[in-house]
């Protein structure tokens, strides 16, 4: 990763949890992402199934959702 990528996790990540607790995102809930291999969309996946929701990526590349472990 360069430095630019790593100066956006922060951001990504924050971005993200703020908008599951907002929604008060839980075990067995649904959560529906758009643009998936995005920084935001990839850090919400993966916290989103870190809380127990069940999530729906979508994306145009599905292979690199398996490579990196997401589905």
């Amino acid at each position: 990763m360069t430095i630019n990528e790593l100066a956006v996790l922060p951001l990504a990540y924050g971005v993200s949890w703020k908008a599951l607790r907002v929604a008060n995102v839980g075990p067995g809930d649904w959560v529906l992402v758009l643009g998936d291999l995005g920084g935001v969309g990839t850090a919400l996946t993966i916290l989103a199934k870190a809380l127990g929701a069940r999530v729906i990526a979508v994306t145009t590349r599905p292979s690199l959702l398996r490579t990196w472990g997401l589905t």
